[in-house]
């Protein structure tokens, strides 16, 4: 079994493998939705965990490629609380392992009901990718761990992808705007092996502050809200500490409130249009609580983890920062990550089932 760490380096190779087969891998998904393209005018996506991070991070550009309507949503929400179905929509259905059983269940749904709908997982030949219009494969291997590292970024590729090839097709995107998007996701993904190494310096010059810390709270804006709550996640599967994410407005309406000491609150900035009020936040935590750090562009001081973004897509770049974090944490608690997950939950409740037919 490899390290942790060696499966979080191999992201940025995985991801250049998918934009490398993409119109292979992505033909099938034209061909099966063919004509009907021209009608579609929404994207609804249905995950959970990891797989809806990923769309949460990627929803915003997945609009503005195709300029169609994109709606996320749990598989719990799209079965009993969303009920209004648009038959115009396409349903894309993410889950790495093809097993989430509330997700197959909805997708089960779609495809008895006649909408169009997608898999997107890792396995070509069984569980969802056996139950629905299509299937579109991540191509990211099985990883060894539950706790989803190159899953997660692949996710969000994928799905970036998959708008762009839809966007070709619709016209909303011209052969100079692929290429442009394109060089920033591998630009991107080239930005990783360094933020690494930061990551892993800055954690060792604030080791015992992060250590001390009974709780992190991780802010972010458009896609980084989706890495806040795929790094809030991963800092609790792999770091083994409580964490939540916040969108950046949403998380100063209330928690705010609720800061300690106690609580190391984890601010990504990627230099845009929100910067100041990133900073603001920072400066709080820090003046007012004495435990905070401002990830990315713009630092507030010299303890803070800064660089600045290199392409178009900072969430394919800010969630390494997490990932390499939790690892670092689980190091320094002497945590074994090889453990079996979840041992104990089967006598409760099960999330997945690896079986062809629920």
């Amino acid at each position: 079994m490899l390290p942790l760490i060696q499966w979080i380096e191999r992201v940025p190779e995985k991801g250049r493998l998918l934009i490398k087969t993409r119109k292979q891998n992505l033909q099938p998904l034209l061909d099966y939705l063919k004509d009907q393209l021209e009608t579609i005018n929404e994207l609804v996506y249905v995950g959970s965990g990891s797989s809806f991070n990923s769309v949460m991070s990627a929803k915003g550009w997945i609009e503005q490629i195709t300029r169609l309507k994109v709606s996320v949503m749990t598989p719990n929400e799209y079965l009993y609380d969303r009920t209004v179905r648009n038959p115009k929509a396409l349903t894309i259905f993410p889950s790495q392992s093809g097993t989430s059983v509330t997700t197959r269940k909805a997708l089960q749904f779609a495809q008895q009901q006649g909408l169009l709908n997608v898999a997107v997982t890792q396995n070509p030949q069984q569980y969802m990718s056996q139950e629905c219009g299509v299937h579109v494969d991540m191509m990211c291997a099985d990883e060894e761990y539950k706790m989803r590292t190159v899953g997660y970024v692949s996710g969000i590729l994928i799905q970036l992808l998959i708008a762009v090839e839809i966007g070709l097709k619709k016209g909303t995107v011209t052969p100079e705007q692929e290429e442009k998007w394109i060089s920033q996701m591998e630009a991107a993904l080239a930005s990783w092996p360094e933020i690494e190494e930061k990551t892993k310096t800055w954690f060792k010059n604030n080791q015992n502050q992060l250590l001390g810390s009974s709780m992190f709270a991780v802010y972010g804006i458009d896609g980084l809200w989706g890495v806040a709550l795929e790094g809030a996640l991963k800092l609790i599967e792999i770091g083994k500490t409580m964490a939540i994410g916040y969108e950046l407005e949403e998380g100063m309406h209330g928690p705010t409130l609720g800061f300690h000491p106690q609580l190391c609150v984890l601010m990504m900035n990627d230099g845009g249009r929100e910067t100041e009020r990133a900073r603001g936040l920072a400066r709080f935590v820090k003046c007012e609580f004495g435990n905070g750090f401002l990830i990315g562009a713009n630092p507030v001081d010299e303890t803070d983890l800064a660089w600045m973004p290199q392409s178009e897509f900072p969430a394919l770049e800010f969630p390494c920062v997490f990932q390499v974090l939790s690892w670092c944490l689980a190091q320094a608690k002497d945590v074994d990550l090889t453990l079996p997950i979840a041992q104990n939950e089967k006598p409760y409740f099960q999330t997945h089932q690896y079986i062809e037919k629920l």
